[in-house]
């Protein structure tokens, strides 16, 4: 059974479903709850002990459900209400909890609110949204474009962070707080067990004054939030963050401030950057700026902070594509960063199909694409004078990259579905895949296993939650160590790099390692040692 309520954050490990991509239970080539729940074993079988499912409730599926119609009903594409009430209980009997994605910056425009704040200034609904008789600025959208939408027949802007059918929320009206908390409440009841919480910062914008996150009443409304929901449910919460830094996240996470267990902090993530294309003109950190930005996480108020670590998720980039100098290393790899993830401080997070180290699809054509962002960006750099040709390699770099079927097997569609899938299936499937390494004793597949195992049973976890946090060989061009402290210490150590290289710490066995070989550490080996 699931591990009790008041201490669980810190204690669990994180699985990340993409419903859509995860698995297709009916043949109409889009994973759905029913598919969820038939690899419920094989999750189980993993050690996790947390699901987040990225959105699943009635949506017109303009931003992959992260514009969402009704947040009370399951979306038909993925099931029934009942199906996810099944999901909760049969997770549940598998010692597996399930959170779902918190979507209440903004609604769908085809939300019952929104279509009633389109008949009149009077209506109750429509300062459930933020509107302006004049645009105040030339803020932008995420997605590219205005963040304001004229409304003719009300003679208004309504403001839009997000995709033009995604209208912001008025969290400076409490009606629509109440409103929100009523459904969180609703979900808790039901047996659910937290929220990760979509692009959090962005609740207290002013938008008139260019505030969009971090605005003077956020955490207010996050107080308030937790006040009324979040703690008498004893509720696991995370916050999506971007813009946090290590001094900011603590206002979300220190427990004295009763807010939020844990905030992603994106500090890793090295496509943003300041050039012309911003994110899609990817950039390689080197080892010493990755773990600047991940050490300094892990010191920064230890007290008024915990961390989420995580390396991929819906939204990023695989992991093992954007960190590979060399695909001949990619299992490695992937077992260094899993390694990283588990043994420092914070709750691990794992994205489906990290465990089988999934890559990248080819993609040939922008009709193979279905994101909202990477479509409108091709747009916009053409608009700047890019070609065809360079403005599709652009946003061929974009979220797509992680959102196509996880692969089960060598068959059709890689046994995601049994029709034609929604988003094409990565082609690797044909070697790479989790039947295959079902069977490998040596694969990364097998070894998320035993090293979640070691996290939970290796006799380290008390350290791993509660140690004091010490960064090692800091100069080191090649080199991700660090001590942990409390009652059973350990050193850590990889080899961050594809060339071999020396191991320091030559007069002990380690008690966990993958590519540790007497005194050398080949591409991306470590160890763990006891002190």
């Amino acid at each position: 059974m699931p591990l009790d309520k008041d201490s669980l954050y810190k204690y669990q490990i994180v699985y990340q479903i993409y419903p859509r991509s995860f698995k297709d239970s009916d043949g109409d080539g889009i994973g759905d709850i029913k598919g969820i729940i038939s690899k419920l074993d094989y999750l189980a079988s993993l050690g996790i002990t947390a699901l987040w499912l990225s959105p699943i409730f009635k949506s017109p599926m303009k931003d992959g459900g992260y514009d969402i119609s009704d947040y009370y009903h399951v979306d038909p594409m993925f099931g029934k209400d009942e199906d996810l009430f099944e999901l909760i209980k049969e997770a549940r009997d598998r010692g597996i909890n399930i959170i779902l994605d918190l979507v209440v910056n903004h609604t769908s425009d085809q939300h019952m609110w929104f279509q009633e704040a389109l008949k009149g200034k009077d209506n109750p609904y429509h300062d459930y949204y933020v509107w302006f008789d004049e645009i105040p600025n030339d803020l932008g959208s995420t997605f590219g474009g205005s963040a304001y939408e004229y409304v003719e027949s009300l003679g208004q802007y309504y403001l839009h962070l997000f995709a033009k059918q995604q209208p912001d929320l008025n969290w400076k009206n409490p009606k629509l707080r109440e409103e929100i908390y009523k459904m969180m409440a609703y979900w808790l009841d039901k047996g659910v067990y937290g929220f990760r919480m979509d692009v959090i910062e962005n609740l207290g914008k002013i938008p008139e004054q260019g505030i969009t996150v971090n605005g003077p009443h956020l955490h207010e409304y996050i107080h308030e939030m937790a006040k009324r929901v979040l703690t008498p449910h004893k509720a696991f919460s995370v916050g999506e963050c971007w813009c946090a830094d290590n001094t900011t996240r603590t206002l979300y996470t220190d427990p004295q401030r009763e807010e939020l267990n844990m905030v992603f902090q994106f500090g890793w993530f090295s496509q943003f950057n300041n050039t012309r294309f911003q994110k899609f003109e990817p950039r390689r950190f080197t080892v010493k700026e990755v773990r600047q930005v991940l050490f300094d996480q892990q010191i920064t108020e230890p007290r008024k902070s915990w961390n989420a670590n995580f390396f991929g998720n819906h939204d990023l980039p695989r992991s093992v594509i954007y960190f590979q100098e060399d695909p001949k290393y990619r299992d490695d790899l992937a077992k260094m960063l899993i390694s990283i993830n588990l043994l420092m401080g914070g709750t691990p997070y794992i994205y489906q199909g990290e465990e089988i180290a999934m890559g990248h699809p080819k993609w040939n054509s922008l009709d193979e694409l279905r994101d909202v962002e990477e479509l409108q960006h091709y747009e916009i750099f053409k608009g700047m004078g890019e070609n065809s040709e360079k403005a599709f390699a652009l946003v061929s770099h974009g979220r797509d990259n992680s959102r196509t079927p996880i692969l089960w097997n060598d068959q059709d569609n890689a046994g995601f579905t049994s029709n034609k899938p929604w988003i094409k299936v990565n082609e690797e499937y044909k070697t790479r895949n989790v039947k295959a390494q079902e069977s490998d004793p040596d694969s990364t597949l097998n070894f998320y296993r035993s090293a979640i195992r070691f996290r939970k049973y290796g006799g380290f976890l008390e350290s791993i939650i509660n140690g004091m946090f010490t960064p090692l060989y800091e100069e080191s061009e090649t080199l991700f160590a660090f001590h942990k402290d409390g009652d059973s210490p350990y050193t850590y150590i990889a080899n961050w790099s594809i060339k071999e290289v020396d191991n320091p710490i030559v007069d002990k066995s380690p008690v966990f390692s993958h590519g540790a070989i007497g005194n050398k550490l080949l591409p991306y080996g470590f160890a763990l040692y006891k002190d």
